[in-house]
């Protein structure tokens, strides 16, 4: 695939890093492999103890390496799991500022807000990446409740507005957990910010950046952007405006891939049909 798209590759130890018997010699070698972000998933682990020292000796191994994180952090309803926490302070300890992600972060959608005041700071001091996945997050948190329902995203729009870099992910995409994911990242942010109840003009524009700028902030893409210089990997919409693309979702138009074009679409059209004295008359056009 390497014509069309870039990868990184996460060792993640899906089951727990110390909870599940082989992690540590996988980890091992995953990285004699050579791969490029070091994952976790502390509220997997047998007790919160037990998640802060996977999070303290995960962070370590990055800081070794000089690697990438994207951990697997607080998938949960629990306002009580609060590894993000330690994830922020281990960042800060290791000097990891901004080369960390915490990925769902759903246990602050349940947090008081005092707790969260003080985090969100710590957070932001620790350059940390935040990427919320809506449409599994919504889909598998508050599957405890009855009514009301927990939505289950993390405090996209607070994050946001507090300055720190928050992107939207797709996470499964056809798997147990997600079986309806078509990986179209529009409709992704389409449903972070209803969600989100981001509906203003400068908020839609931000979840707009969620599946394009800031997620290239959080992978330290390089060459990424429309500046000359830049790589000319692009997606060219059939949409006028950045708001007119997620209330649409329209056709993509040109896939680029290096200034090289990789797929094309036929934009979409409409026709009109009316009907007259003397038979139907066809009016035909392109939406934009």
């Amino acid at each position: 695939m390497k014509p069309y798209i870039d990868l990184q590759l996460v060792a993640f130890p899906q089951d727990g890093y110390l909870r599940h018997p082989g992690s540590l010699d996988n980890m091992q070698r995953a990285l004699a492999k050579g791969i490029d972000v070091i994952g976790g998933i502390p509220h997997f682990e047998r007790t919160k103890s037990e998640g802060a020292r996977s999070i303290k000796l995960l962070c370590e191994l990055a800081a070794d390496r000089g690697l990438l994180v994207d951990m697997h952090c607080d998938e949960s309803d629990d306002p009580m799991s609060r590894h993000v926490e330690t994830l922020a302070y281990e960042t800060n300890r290791l000097g990891l500022h901004g080369r960390v992600t915490g990925s769902h972060l759903t246990s602050m959608h349940s947090m008081d807000n005092y707790y969260v005041s003080n985090l969100i700071p710590l957070m932001r001091e620790a350059d940390l990446k935040v990427v919320a996945n809506p449409l599994i997050n919504i889909t598998l948190q508050g599957r405890h409740d009855s009514y009301p329902v927990r939505r289950g995203m993390t405090r996209v729009k607070e994050l946001m507005e507090a300055g720190m870099n928050v992107a939207f992910g797709h996470d499964c995409v056809m798997d147990p957990w997600y079986s309806l994911g078509s990986h179209d990242m529009l409709e992704v942010a389409h449903m972070g910010l209803h969600v989100g109840q981001m509906t203003g003009v400068e908020e839609m524009n931000q979840c707009f950046q969620a599946v394009t700028s800031n997620g290239a902030r959080s992978l330290q893409l390089d060459g990424y952007g429309l500046e000359p210089g830049c790589k000319a990997d692009i997606v060219i919409l059939q949409a006028s405006s950045t708001i007119d693309a997620l209330r649409l979702r329209p056709e993509r138009l040109f896939v680029i891939r290096s200034g090289k074009v990789i797929a094309k679409t036929e934009p979409a059209t409409t026709s009109l049909l009316i009907e007259d004295h003397s038979g139907p008359v066809h009016f035909s056009r392109n939406l934009f």
